[in-house]
């Protein structure tokens, strides 16, 4: 800091979460770069997934997920995908975008799709997001994740529960458990939203 100017960036590396505390010991090292912020906020945007592919070849790979809801409420549900994506740090998020997935011959509907270069198993990401598709029997979306093109079958996760929703209902509870007070606040005002929403509809 003391040899760097005012235009001047400073990139400091932890392996902590940054949506938690970071304090002084757990900097593991930093870089003084002299261009502006901007700038290599850019080119961390572009030459991020190459890097992490080189740095974690084993452990790394692209995911993709896809958010349908019939109900058309993708703002709220794109939200809580990404929330529990950045709270849990499940993975750095290469792109997203609209896009048209085909379920049956003629039949096209719209989907959001959210890439992902992840560190973690796709299964776990799987098991964890199905409990942003439920609450209870009440359905807020349709969340897949694709791997190399191959969708990830929720039987595939856990054979232990007999139905999607008692799967859902576990990840739920285990979502509680991880995601931090301000997340759970956010995706409960969120949620709540919908769930009004869709009465007010119903009762009209």
């Amino acid at each position: 800091m003391n040899e760097g100017e005012e235009k001047d960036t400073l990139l400091i590396v932890t392996d902590k979460k940054l949506v938690d505390h970071v304090s002084i010991k757990d900097i593991k090292g930093s870089f003084l770069i002299k261009k502006n912020f901007i700038e290599v906020y850019r080119t961390l945007r572009t030459d991020l997934p190459i890097l992490l592919f080189k740095l974690l070849p084993e452990g790394c790979q692209e995911i993709t997920i896809r958010i349908y809801d019939n109900e058309k409420r993708y703002d709220e549900n794109i939200e809580r995908v990404l929330l529990v994506l950045e709270d849990l740090d499940l993975g750095y998020v290469v792109s997203e975008g609209w896009d048209w997935d085909y379920p049956r011959p003629f039949m096209r509907i719209r989907i959001y799709k959210i890439k992902l270069i992840t560190w973690e198993d796709p299964l776990r990401i799987k098991f964890l997001l199905k409990g942003l598709e439920y609450k209870g029997y009440q359905r807020f979306a349709d969340i897949d994740i694709f791997v190399e093109g191959k969708k990830i079958p929720w039987i595939e996760v856990s054979k232990e529960y007999q139905s999607k929703f008692e799967l859902a209902k576990a990840a739920r509870e285990e979502l509680k458990g991880l995601l931090s007070e301000e997340t759970r606040k956010v995706l409960h005002e969120i949620e709540t939203k919908i769930l009004n929403d869709k009465d007010l509809q119903e009762g009209s």
